[in-house]
């Protein structure tokens, strides 16, 4: 009986011994599933971990490419607006210098022999200073400045020439005028100088035959003398007379050929008439 107290006792302990065993073994599988777990778990931790760091890493990468592409997107409009600003500034100005150059052009193609030298110089000037700057359109301002410079020069020299030849013919003009009234004066000078001449000749023969009027007792010889003498006295004073009237008549266009003192010598011929016809 004790050996079968002994025997079960033993089988007990081996019993206790194996389920202590099996105990053991269960507690190791569950602290090796627990440091799995936790080891899983501290990976999964990990990583998540790391995943929030990549991604915040990933995120502070976005941010500063954001960054950076705005900058380079503001450096861009703002290198594009100072661009854009100086192609307007640039288009403005060869606007403003296209518009100088036809201003002046316009001038000179309508220059006169007084403005022509400074209308030139003045050409010379925008097309130093403003041809230039007129872009696209240089070559062709040139060509039309060239145009207008040569029908300006053209227009002017004719012009001149015109001038020249009216203030020739105004010269010869006036000259002819003075001619004629110089010539004129002469004649008339020259007629009145033969009126007189013949209103003398006329009253010598009128004082020769004053004896012979009325009551008078001169001899007959004496009266054939004085008579001879009225008659001659009469003679000269009618080729006297008749001298005027000859040289008016030849000289009358002459003397009327001075238009500027027609007046004053149809004057001058109208009191001398009566003087030739009496």
């Amino acid at each position: 009986e004790e050996e079968l107290q002994r025997r079960r006792d033993e089988k007990r302990r081996r019993e206790e011994a194996e389920r202590n065993k099996v105990d053991e073994a269960r507690r190791r599988e569950r602290e090796n599933e627990r440091k799995v777990v936790e080891e899983r778990r501290k990976k999964e931790e990990a990583s998540k971990k790391e995943e929030v760091e990549q991604k915040r890493k990933d995120d502070a990468q976005k941010q500063e490419e954001l960054k950076k592409k705005k900058q380079e997107d503001e450096k861009k409009r703002v290198e594009e607006e100072a661009a854009r600003r100086e192609e307007d500034a640039k288009v403005l100005r060869q606007q403003q210098a296209t518009l100088s150059v036809l201003r002046v052009l316009q001038k000179l193609s309508n220059a006169n022999p007084d403005n022509f030298d400074s209308l030139n110089s003045e050409l010379e000037e925008v097309l130093k200073t403003e041809l230039p700057e007129t872009g696209a359109q240089k070559e062709v301002l040139r060509a039309e400045a060239d145009r207008v410079l040569e029908y300006s020069k053209q227009y002017v020299e004719q012009v001149r020439d015109q001038q020249t030849k009216w203030e020739e013919m105004k010269a010869q003009q006036q000259q002819k005028t003075h001619d004629a009234e110089k010539n004129a004066k002469a004649l008339i000078e020259e007629l009145t100088k033969l009126v007189d001449k013949a209103n003398s000749t006329s009253e010598i023969a009128h004082e020769t035959a004053a004896p012979l009027s009325g009551d008078h007792e001169l001899e007959n010889i004496e009266v054939l003398r004085i008579g001879r003498s009225v008659e001659q006295a009469g003679k000269s004073a009618m080729t006297a007379c008749s001298a005027c009237a000859d040289f008016l008549v030849q000289n009358r266009q002459a003397i009327e050929a001075a238009e500027t003192i027609r007046t004053e010598t149809a004057t001058a011929i109208q009191s001398l008439q009566p003087k030739i016809q009496n």
